[in-house]
């Protein structure tokens, strides 16, 4: 609880990554207070992440990851296989983003991570893209940018995942000169053409 006289106030001493909600009250002195106004609800961002960083999406949604979407689908949890899904098939069109948290790059960083796809020829525009970038820039550098024939693993299904062996390893070096000492964000853009799952 806090007396304020401006039309803005600080809080102060609260968590990261948590939301809060806040009620305010007009006090004319005398006893005369108006009704609550309120919640105003806000979410406090995520700290920076320290190195090394993973994310087994063992428990959804993941802790300081974002999504955002461009149509009705996103990014879903594979909860039997500890995944994230692209839920492409029956959707003709639109992006879904998978962000996350800030890292900390302390030295010398990769990424690593595995996806499956199945190509399909009657539905060649199925696409995931990797980029990464550090916070206070608007650049984003593209690390992978899969689509077509070479966005295909083996025993890949439309609509369920298939064993994480036949998952493609993927593995990109950052680049030292960009990225040591920054904070960055790695971020997952899957654009579906209507095919299989991703």
């Amino acid at each position: 609880t806090m007396s304020v006289t401006s039309n803005s106030a600080a809080l102060t001493g609260l968590f990261a990554n948590t939301c809060y909600d806040v009620y305010v009250q007009n006090d004319c002195g005398s006893g005369a207070v108006s009704p609550w106004y309120g919640p105003v609800v806000f979410c406090t961002p995520c700290v920076a992440v320290s190195m090394p960083y993973s994310e087994d999406f063992a428990i959804w949604p993941p802790s300081c990851m974002t999504f955002s979407k461009t149509t009705t689908w996103n990014w879903e949890h594979e909860a039997s296989g500890g995944h994230a899904v692209a839920k492409f098939w029956n959707y003709n069109l639109g992006k879904a983003t998978m962000a996350s948290p800030p890292i900390s790059v302390t030295q010398k960083a990769q990424v690593k991570f595995k996806w499956a796809h199945q190509y399909q020829t009657f539905y060649p525009n199925d696409r995931l893209v990797l980029r990464a970038h550090v916070l206070g820039s608007t650049q984003w550098d593209t690390l992978v940018d899969l689509s077509g024939a070479a966005f295909n693993s083996p025993n890949a299904l439309t609509t369920t995942p298939p064993a994480l062996s036949d998952f493609i390893p993927e593995l990109y070096y950052l680049d030292s000169a960009t990225y040591v000492g920054q904070t960055a964000v790695l971020e997952f853009i899957a654009a579906t053409g209507y095919g299989p799952n991703a």
